[in-house]
């Protein structure tokens, strides 16, 4: 791996740095991530991407996280935490680099081919996630990929998918995912057991798509269609941003139909957040503006002590403006903050 300083990081990066802090939340892998060089090192649970000895080689997933599988360590990266953390940067990258002159497009090719050239910088061990990369090639292209690393562990992948399946054969789903750079018409026949598809789907509290699916794929001998070993959905935006509610598809949609440059945090890497996470900045904002979007009933005690929580201290900051939907009271999308004329 080419050696980088550990000190240089883009402001789109896992890391980043804030005045001269940087923030050391996955130095120990306590986000199942670690900085080294440069690059990103991905604690992954053995039995998301390691083959399994097993009759059916998708067996062993019905151990992993999406199916039922109570992690004792808290430092193993999940799949959706892994798709996410991939997503969310290549957003932010493309958002802080390349939006400005042309922003993502709803054909996802932009944010798709800002995800691959980052894979290259994921690694399990020494290997990086680009060179086991399965990206909608013909199905054969798995079995090639799990041969040239000894058949020890599948392929991964991160695919675009518009719609659930309906399809259910044998106790798996039948997904049709597509490279955006192909386009519809190449769709790829992928099967996920029929439990962790739908435990995934209530882990996303039923968010419809479109969504990048992901995870680690096997192509068993017996079997022409390549099966997930491990699982996730990650929902976006019809332009490609990680979204975690309908509230924040809505605001994201009608961000890209504005084309407003709003990146998405995946962790709390400047101090003056105070811990939290905020659900967006606006980089197109003289200072750059904090969005939130609040989405739940006064009567979840928790989350509302949160809510009040954060508005008060993002609002406080005098380095960054403020700015929120609270869409549980107002269904309407308030005005949006004023962008400066250049970055």
């Amino acid at each position: 791996m080419k050696k980088r300083s550990l000190y240089v990081h883009d402001e789109d990066c896992y890391f980043s740095r804030n005045g001269n802090t940087y923030s050391n939340v996955s130095s120990e892998y306590e986000s199942g991530v670690k900085e080294v060089e440069g690059n990103f090192i991905l604690n992954i649970h053995p039995l998301d991407f390691l083959k399994q000895e097993t009759k059916d080689n998708n067996n062993a997933s019905s151990l992993s996280r999406n199916g039922g599988y109570i992690r004792k360590s808290i430092h193993y990266l999940s799949i959706f935490s892994l798709l996410n953390t991939i997503g969310s940067h290549a957003w932010n990258r493309y958002i802080r680099y390349e939006a400005g002159k042309n922003y993502p497009t709803k054909t996802y090719v932009e944010i798709f081919n800002s995800i691959q050239s980052l894979l290259s910088k994921y690694c399990i061990g020494d290997l990086p996630l680009k060179e086991i990369f399965y990206a909608g090639e013909k199905e054969g292209k798995v079995f090639i990929i799990e041969k040239s690393v000894g058949f020890k562990h599948g392929a991964f992948t991160m695919l675009v998918l518009e719609d659930l399946p309906t399809e259910l054969n044998d106790g798996y789903y039948i997904i049709n995912a597509y490279n955006p750079n192909k386009g519809r018409s190449e769709l790829r026949k992928l099967r996920v057991r029929k439990e962790i598809l739908e435990k995934e789907i209530e882990a996303r509290r039923g968010l419809e798509g479109p969504y990048f699916v992901g995870g680690f794929v096997t192509k068993p001998s017996s079997q022409s269609i390549p099966v997930f070993q491990s699982f996730a959905l990650l929902p976006i935006s019809d332009y490609g941003a990680p979204i975690q509610s309908s509230y924040e598809r809505r605001l994201y949609n009608e961000l890209g139909k504005q084309k407003r440059l709003v990146q998405r945090p995946t962790t709390s890497y400047d101090v003056n957040w105070n811990g939290f996470i905020p659900d967006g900045i606006f980089i197109d904002t003289e200072p750059k503006t904090i969005l939130e979007v609040f989405g739940m009933s006064e009567n979840n005690i928790i989350y509302h002590q949160t809510k009040i929580a954060k508005k008060h201290h993002f609002s406080s900051l005098d380095k960054y403006n403020y700015w929120d939907w609270d869409a549980y009271k107002d269904d309407q999308i308030p005005v949006l903050p004023l962008r400066m004329n250049k970055l």
